[in-house]
């Protein structure tokens, strides 16, 4: 994976205590969740190591659109086959 796959910046879901977003690749389970600002709810904010940003729209609606504030605060959610999750960690680095 090259700087312009790899995200560097992203904002999760309500939390200001901890400093750090964990995505597990190859997980069929999300353990922390990006905000949601921008698109009316529909999409995050990525900075990638190359110094761009993207935003991605969300696709799998259920995941956000289904989930109250506990269930995001509390962490680990079985989601298994989401294009979103699938999508964020392949853009996240792996252990060498």
């Amino acid at each position: 994976m090259g700087p312009a796959r790899c995200w560097t910046i992203i904002d999760e879901y309500c939390t200001i205590d901890d400093g750090w977003f964990v995505c597990l690749p190859g997980a069929p389970f999300w353990v922390d969740f990006p905000m949601t600002y921008h698109n009316g709810g529909k999409a995050m904010s990525l900075v990638f190591a190359d110094g761009h940003a993207e935003m991605r729209k969300f696709t799998d609606r259920e995941i956000f659109g289904g989930l109250n504030d506990d269930e995001r605060l509390n962490g680990i959610r079985p989601l298994p086959n989401t294009s979103d999750l699938s999508w964020l960690q392949e853009h996240s680095s792996l252990p060498e």
